[in-house]
């Protein structure tokens, strides 16, 4: 799996200007029979980006420079609750979900896949998105899978994640695409959206851990996966960066797995928050 950057605890609390976003494609697809799928989520996200701005909102405050004037970084302690005017409580947010689902049965439906191991038990919303305003068959469309909140303090990207639904439920309209381009764009798509990968450990955060990015028993989910499991970098962290005991050891872990091999999709983006890149890398099904 893609190892990604996460928000720096100095600015768990602030929305960053940007979203880190990578992309995974299968090696099994044709180039060139899917190289629209990236163009065409790019575009949906970059749109999504701009909603803070198409509604008026501060929905991405610059983070803060300095404490009380200094140049101390700000600690975890100096950030003693979340601001939930910026954020969903993680309830809420599913709740909200659930509900946008429940308004568009016609495009959307919503599951939710669970899994154990050895004691320890996560869940995650899975909604889906098809479009059936054209007699489109689902197995010519390109498919996309996108996850959201994989570590518990990088909030943002599940926010990102509601208002990406609520764009493709038609409940927002998005800066510099037209309405007859988005659906031209819709037609051609089933889109999976995963909008908090990792609940359990959001929940941490939100009971006052605010820079928690592992899973509800200290794992690493970014680095739970087979590829170049347990391979420490020169900056590794044992503290944020926990492997676990083996590959695919945690539950949330293995339902993204799961949910790949039985969606197959050709396009696969895991946003993050904290960094301003986008990048590609290719892999095939050996590594899942």
């Amino acid at each position: 799996m893609r190892v990604c950057g996460e928000l720096p605890c100095k600015i768990v609390q602030e929305p960053t200007r940007m979203t880190r976003i990578c992309s995974k494609e299968h090696s099994m697809c044709s180039n060139n029979s899917r190289s629209m799928a990236l163009k065409y989520t790019w575009t949906l996200l970059v749109a999504v980006l701009s909603l803070g701005v198409s509604q008026g909102q501060t929905f991405f405050p610059s983070p803060p420079d300095s404490v009380n004037g200094s140049d101390k970084k700000p600690t975890n302690q100096q950030f003693s609750s979340i601001d939930y005017s910026l954020y969903h409580h993680s309830d809420t947010l599913l709740e909200e979900i659930k509900a946008l689902v429940a308004r568009h049965p016609d495009k959307m439906s919503m599951k939710l896949l669970k899994s154990t191991r050895t004691g320890y038990s996560a869940e995650i919303a899975v909604v889906t998105f098809a479009s059936r305003q054209q007699e489109t068959e689902d197995g010519q469309k390109t498919r996309i899978l996108l996850n959201f909140g994989q570590h518990g303090r990088e909030m943002i990207t599940s926010e990102v994640a509601l208002r990406l639904l609520k764009a493709l439920a038609g409940e927002y309209r998005l800066l510099g695409l037209h309405k007859s381009s988005l659906n031209y764009i819709l037609q051609k798509l089933i889109i999976k959206v995963v909008p908090m990968e990792n609940l359990n450990g959001r929940r941490i955060v939100e009971a006052g851990k605010l820079c928690e990015r592992k899973n509800g028993r200290g794992v690493d989910t970014n680095r739970n996966w087979s590829v170049d499991w347990g391979k420490k970098e020169k900056d590794y962290d044992p503290s944020e960066e926990y492997p676990g005991t083996a590959p695919f050891s945690e539950p949330e872990t293995q339902i993204m797995r799961n949910l790949a091999h039985s969606f197959r999709p050709h396009l696969w983006v895991n946003v993050h928050s904290g960094m301003e890149v986008f990048s590609t890398w290719n892999f095939n099904r050996l590594h899942v």
